[in-house]
């Protein structure tokens, strides 16, 4: 199993991510980077991945706080999600895991905007694409931005709780929230981060929204069957969310890890 000894997590999910990995990585704030051990769930790339993650961190370009799994089969962005949750939070000694895409379509410069958050009571940290704070960044297309805010009312209408965006994957997670949430009842779909959301709402957890942009030209994003497939995702969660709120929370927590097979190619070099 990998081991955690710092205070904070930086969980890379990543699929296919060769030509971006690297770069990604060494964008890592330098501050951040010296406290926080990084987590990378390859999940079952097709490409060369994890071998662009380890020859680079063979030449020192990456941190020596790095540890890198490789599923045995793709499970999927929500099993992925899973899987680092339930590996992280079995450790005593971190606070605070912070989301960073492989693709790099969230800018890991941006990271820096959670740290002053760190000392808070916040137990998630959501990052909304904000076209007013980064007008000249935001590069999210009209109709992928039209989809997100319409299900976001709809999302608030339906669960009562208000988000700035409910399409996030740019967050900042409590350990101790993570703890309370039924990770091996919870989605396969890729709206993941949204049902989070919802169980934060659910807990009466406290939460904060951070302005950030997001990346589009030159990187791959939802269209056609892929967005209609998204959309009834999200439709489906919400609504079912609202019918089995309190028998989702009630599941027990011991038993509620997501586990699946995988190896450790490359741990924490002290």
């Amino acid at each position: 199993m990998p081991r955690f000894e710092r205070d904070v997590v930086i969980y890379i999910p990543a699929y296919n991510c060769a030509a971006t990995i690297v770069e990604t990585i060494r964008s890592i704030p330098l501050d951040l980077a010296a406290r926080a051990d990084v987590l990378i769930i390859d999940n079952n790339s097709t490409d060369q991945t994890a071998e662009f993650v380890i020859s680079a961190r063979n030449k020192g370009l990456l941190p020596r706080s790095l540890q890198l799994i490789r599923t045995s089969k793709n499970v999927g962005y929500a099993g992925s999600q899973k899987l680092a949750f339930s590996l992280v939070r079995r450790s005593a000694a971190v606070r605070w895991v912070i989301m960073l895409h492989g693709d790099g379509q969230y800018p890991s410069e941006l990271l820096s905007k959670f740290v002053p958050l760190m000392e808070s009571e916040f137990s998630l940290v959501y990052g909304y694409r904000s076209k007013l704070s980064y007008w000249r960044l935001e590069g999210t297309p009209f109709p992928t931005w039209a989809v997100i805010k319409l299900l976001g009312a709809l999302e608030t209408a339906v669960t009562g709780y208000v988000r700035k965006e409910w399409h996030s994957g740019f967050n900042m997670y409590s350990v101790e929230f993570l703890r309370k949430l039924p990770l091996s009842e919870m989605t396969d779909t890729s709206h993941i981060d949204g049902q989070i959301s919802f169980l934060a709402g659910a807990l009466g957890e406290p939460v904060h929204a951070i302005p950030i942009y997001k990346r589009y030209k030159g990187f791959n994003s939802f269209g056609g069957v892929g967005r209609v497939k998204y959309v009834f995702h999200v439709l489906r969660l919400m609504f079912e969310f609202r019918l089995k709120r309190r028998s989702l929370l009630e599941r027990p927590r011991e038993h509620s890890d997501f586990l699946a097979e995988y190896v450790l190619l490359s741990r924490d070099i002290k």
